[in-house]
């Protein structure tokens, strides 16, 4: 699976997480995740933070160091995701929350398919 073959996968479903604290995405989902693709797909921020898989290797390695046991990859951008969705209890209509999240479930979803 591609990256951004993730994002179109993640697309396809509203997750039930977001629906029960912030139903009003719900229609806009699809774009929100197709937004978040070509921010994370973009050239641009691979150059700044390098591909996904190599950047969420390094935050593995550093999230792992600190917690002193294993995490992987996709559990950290799982953790991030679940970080947007607790912003999101808060305020359920700030869109660079649901933005975030979507990109964060996309790059999780591509991980957890390259393991």
């Amino acid at each position: 699976m591609t990256l951004p073959e993730a994002f179109d996968l993640v697309a396809k479903e509203f997750p039930k997480d977001i629906q029960y604290i912030a139903p009003r995405w719900k229609d806009r989902w699809p774009k929100i995740v197709e937004q978040a693709k070509i921010l994370v797909c973009s050239g641009e921020r691979q150059q700044v933070y390098g591909p996904p898989e190599k950047n969420w290797v390094r935050t593995a390695k550093r999230w792992s160091a600190r917690m002193e046991r294993n995490i992987t990859p996709s559990e950290c951008a799982w953790l991030m995701y679940d970080m947007k969705l607790a912003r999101l209890e808060q305020s359920p209509d700030h869109f660079d929350s649901i933005l975030d999240a979507a990109g964060y479930a996309g790059i999780a979803t591509y991980l957890e398919a390259k393991s």
